[in-house]
């Protein structure tokens, strides 16, 4: 904040112009533009190279992406909560996995509601060392408080921990479509 004490009425002082002298002509621009100025060329194909290869890695990313199944979920769909999905759905896994054997992997749909679940189905997506039939079981209706059960008949090809991922129920329930992700489960197959 300025605050001014005193205005005078004499006329300010003009000072005469002063004429800078010449520089030398042996003094240079300055030590950092100089390296810049000198280099230039270099700088410009390392830049040029910076975004060549920023540029491969993205199509390189984006080919990954497309490569990579995700579970289709309808956009129209109304998404639950991880908490009310949790108490609508078990997916248990029926015994030891072993490698070459087939193993039953039980899921369970509940309906707490007062009303049926209409076109219920619960899909996931399968590493390929897991075999199995079809990836998206059909429930069709779950009337109010019944448990319903389908089973996943994988068939593990290696040893190791694999996960199904995605795992995800739909539903229709009173002309409006719901979607509830359980998440993955892991598979250790011996």
């Amino acid at each position: 904040m300025w605050q001014i004490l005193n205005i005078s009425e004499e006329p300010l002082e003009i000072l005469p112009v002063q004429e800078l002298p010449e520089p030398p002509s042996d003094v240079k621009l300055g030590y950092g533009l100089d390296i810049i100025l000198a280099n230039m060329k270099y700088f410009i194909l390392g830049s040029v190279g910076l975004i060549i290869i920023g540029m491969k890695l993205n199509s390189r990313e984006k080919k990954k992406k497309r490569k990579t199944k995700t579970a289709k979920v309808n956009k129209q769909a109304i998404l639950l909560s991880n908490e009310r999905t949790s108490k609508m759905i078990r997916v248990k896994i029926g015994g030891t996995c072993k490698k070459g054997k087939k193993v039953p992997i039980t899921v369970f749909i509940r309906n707490p509601s007062p009303s049926p679940y209409m076109d219920v189905k619960v899909r996931g997506i399968f590493p390929k060392q897991i075999r199995i039939n079809t990836p998206t079981l059909n429930f069709g209706k779950v009337n109010p408080g019944e448990v319903a059960k389908r089973v996943w008949v994988i068939l593990p090809t290696q040893e190791g921990i694999f996960q199904i991922k995605d795992i995800t129920m739909s539903f229709e329930y009173k002309g409006k479509r719901y979607v509830g992700v359980v998440g993955s489960l892991n598979v250790k197959v011996i």
